[in-house]
């Protein structure tokens, strides 16, 4: 041992601290192994627990696993440091630089507050305890029993070199002399007369201290001790800031009061109905924490949530710090989180500290930062972050790729396969290695030529089915549980098409089809026309037949009227009636040269023939045609078969007018339905037919109708087989019959 003393400073230092601090005993120990980091040296020891020395700072000096046999040690990558054993396995140290203090029992460590007084950390337990101790040694200087019962103390809070203590029933104050005073008991009348009941958070103005109570806000004169209740409902957490409003935290959201007058101050549906446990000031603005939607930041009336999904580790904040770099520190029932925001209040970084960093447990109940150095208050002890030391400790985990399956078989790792078509169902098996984050890695993965967006999961097993054919790259990350992203992990590989689906065989493919395509089209559009014209030209034959059908039938017709006059020896109608029959015949001649004729054209053969046909019954007709619906400009643009209208005109005079006593009345409309078809009514005042019917049958219609409906037939473009004459008998209110009405619908044709 001499001679290890003597190889250079150093090692006198550590040689002299394990005599003198460890009380070594060469009979009873026997150093293996040494492994130096970090200006600190870990000594493993084959008979007795391990030795933790730092020549710098002999107050980091400490003996862990005392009870076990260490052998040899191991610093990792993430400056973990794994010590072996001799019979009881391998232990995992996080971060020997989270140093910490566990006092005598449970109940004292079980830590609610902390904070830096006066050069001493002040901590307050479950047992109505706050003790004080020197942040070099954390050797205890002070402590201090505020209740004989065992109740908790909520906070310490500084202010104006005075430390304010809040307990369960109490609060006092600390001065520098390290003098304890008593503020309010809340079993003294002075405060049972407010009906305020037990503290749940305070907050601490120039002249007056403000309660938030089970059952109330309430108000303490620090000079007169006076109490007085100015709100009765549930309150969780209280602050006052410097424009006088008053924020109260509540089991149903936030309320504000301000000029004596409280009221909920919305944020949104979730805060509203959360239970508020903490409030802080910051330069980023109110700072809010709630039981279950994590964290809320209210500046200028706009309001923001950091939570779980923006990376927290938990929705449930305990307390908030704000440190003098404005970092947010969060206090969580799943450990300690560090939030850094932008101007904008935008997340830059959010780190999470844990028991795999070395705390030493996760329910942290609060936090406190004084000259870059972490007081953290777990439910098992107090914690010290050094956070000059912890930059080198935190790196990103690593990514490992186990096994690729093809088809369900293990196939080679190695990058731009080949596989043919009917290979196409892959699977990655994965692990993300960092041991700080103890299990709580995400991975973060896409198939590129399949997807192109990053997808998030926790499990370490992805399968593709059924890939159609393409090239692939499949990227991974690990992601650890401080957000830190580690290298991607590129697997690249190829799947064939079949030779249905290369590009030559597509391509003759598609010229072969599109051959065949124009070759179908050009056949069939060839045999389309051929019969269009064919039918054409049966069209007009038959149009034609028809027209001359109707020419020798409507001349005869007119001829044995003007020789009915001539008998009758009236010769000056004789020559009216044969100047009109010329204008009429020189209408129709020219009508009947073509399929269709205009409607103005129509409807002046129509007043001609109304005119013979007056001459004929001795001036006993009236005739009206209504046009008032058409415009002049349609009556000259809309075509209709030529001598459509003339017909059904002398059916009436030759069937329906058998009253010689009485005026034969013939009345003409037209309208438009629809932009489809033209209406055509013609009324008279005869005797009407026995029977409505929709078509006329009886011989006595002649040629005539069934000459119209053939037609109006050729011309109508709809495939349905639709009605285009109506006959029907017209009657009076008394259901007399007073004439008749035929209804033509003629498609509408215009040019």
């Amino acid at each position: 041992m001499q001679s290890f003393k003597d190889i250079d400073s150093v090692s006198m230092q550590v040689s002299n601290t394990i005599f003198n601090s460890f009380n070594y005993d060469s009979s009873a120990n026997l150093l293996y192994y040494t492994l130096s980091f970090d200006s600190s040296f870990l000594i493993t020891n084959l008979n007795e627990g391990a030795l933790l020395i730092n020549p710098k700072n002999n107050y980091q000096n400490k003996k862990i696993l005392s009870s076990y046999r260490t052998t040899r040690s191991f610093l990792d990558n993430e400056k973990n440091i794994w010590i072996g054993s001799q019979s009881n396995g391998v232990y995992l140290f996080p971060n020997l630089h989270i140093n910490g203090i566990q006092f005598s029992t449970d109940k004292k460590n079980d830590l609610h507050t902390v904070n830096f007084f006066d050069d001493k950390i002040v901590v307050g337990n479950e047992q109505t305890e706050i003790i004080l101790l020197k942040p070099e040694t954390l050797q205890t200087t002070a402590t201090y029993k505020l209740d004989k019962q065992p109740k908790r103390i909520r906070q310490l809070k500084v202010k104006d070199n005075l430390l304010y203590i809040l307990s369960d029933y109490n609060i006092h104050q600390l001065n520098t002399n390290l003098k304890l005073e008593h503020i309010i008991n809340m079993h003294e009348p002075s405060f049972s007369n407010s009906n305020l009941k037990k503290f749940k958070d305070f907050s601490v103005s120039k002249d007056l201290i403000y309660t938030a109570n089970a059952n109330g806000v309430g108000t303490i004169d620090k000079s007169t001790k006076t109490t007085k209740q100015f709100w009765n409902k549930r309150s969780t957490a209280i602050f006052n800031d410097t424009k006088e409003n008053i924020w109260i935290g509540t089991t149903t959201g936030l309320y504000l009061n301000f000029n004596n007058k409280t009221e909920k101050y919305n944020l949104n549906e979730q805060f509203d109905n959360s239970i508020i446990y903490a409030l802080e000031n910051s330069s980023k603005g109110l700072l809010i924490g709630s039981n279950s939607y994590g964290l809320g930041i209210l500046k200028n009336n706009h309001f923001k949530v950091i939570s779980k999904k923006d990376g927290l580790i938990s929705n449930y904040i305990k307390s908030i710090f704000v440190d003098t770099k404005n970092n947010i520190w969060l206090s969580t029932n799943f450990g300690l989180n560090l939030i850094k925001l932008n101007v904008y209040n935008e997340v830059k970084s959010i780190k999470t500290y844990t028991t795999s960093d070395g705390l030493y447990s996760n329910n942290v109940r609060a936090s406190y930062v004084h000259e870059n150095i972490v007081y953290v208050a777990t439910s098992k002890g107090l914690n010290i972050i050094n956070l000059t030391n912890e930059k080198s400790s935190i790196i990103a985990p690593r990514i490992h790729l186990n096994d690729v399956l093809l088809n369900n078989k293990i196939i080679d790792k190695k990058n731009n396969q080949l596989f043919s078509y009917s290979l196409n169902n892959l699977q990655f098996n994965f692990s993300g290695i960092s041991f700080k984050s103890l299990g709580n890695i995400t991975f973060k993965y896409r198939l590129k030529g399949l997807e192109s967006d990053w997808i998030t999961t926790k499990t370490n097993t992805i399968r593709y089915s059924s890939l159609p054919p393409n090239k692939y790259s499949f990227e991974l990350k690990a992601i650890s549980k401080n957000n830190l992203e580690s290298t991607p992990l590129l697997f690249s590989f190829t799947i064939n098409p079949p030779i249905y689906k290369t590009w030559w065989f597509i391509s003759i493919y598609i010229i072969t089809t599109l051959l065949l395509i124009t070759y179908f089209f050009y056949s069939r559009d060839l045999k389309i026309k051929r019969k269009q014209k064919t039918k054409e030209q049966i069209s007009n034959l038959r149009y034609q037949a028809l027209n001359a059908q109707m020419n020798p039938h409507f001349i005869n017709n007119l001829l044995v009227n003007i020789n009915n006059l001539a008998d009758k020896g009236e010769v000056h109608e004789v020559k009216e009636s044969l100047y009109q029959f010329a204008e009429l015949v020189n209408l129709i001649l020219n009508a009947t040269k073509s399929n269709l004729v205009n409607l103005s054209d129509e409807i002046k053969m129509v007043k001609l023939y109304l005119e013979l046909q007056k001459l004929r019954f001795n001036k006993n007709t009236t005739y009206t045609i209504n046009t008032d619906l058409i415009s002049v400009e349609e009556l000259d643009a809309i075509l209709v078969p030529p001598m459509i209208l003339q017909p059904i005109i002398e059916n009436s005079f030759k069937h329906g007018f058998k009253n010689e006593n009485k005026t034969n009345t013939i009345a003409v409309d037209f309208k438009i339905k629809n932009d489809e078809f033209l209406i055509c009514e013609i009324s008279d005042n005869g005797i009407g037919i026995e029977k409505c019917e929709s078509f006329p049958t009886s011989k006595s219609s002649g040629i005539s109708f069934s000459n119209i409906n053939e037609r109006l037939r050729l011309i109508n473009e709809s495939e349905n087989d639709e009605k285009l004459i109506f006959i029907a008998n017209i009657t009076d209110e008394f259901d007399i019959l007073v004439g008749l009405k035929v209804t033509l619908k003629i498609p509408l044709i215009s040019f």
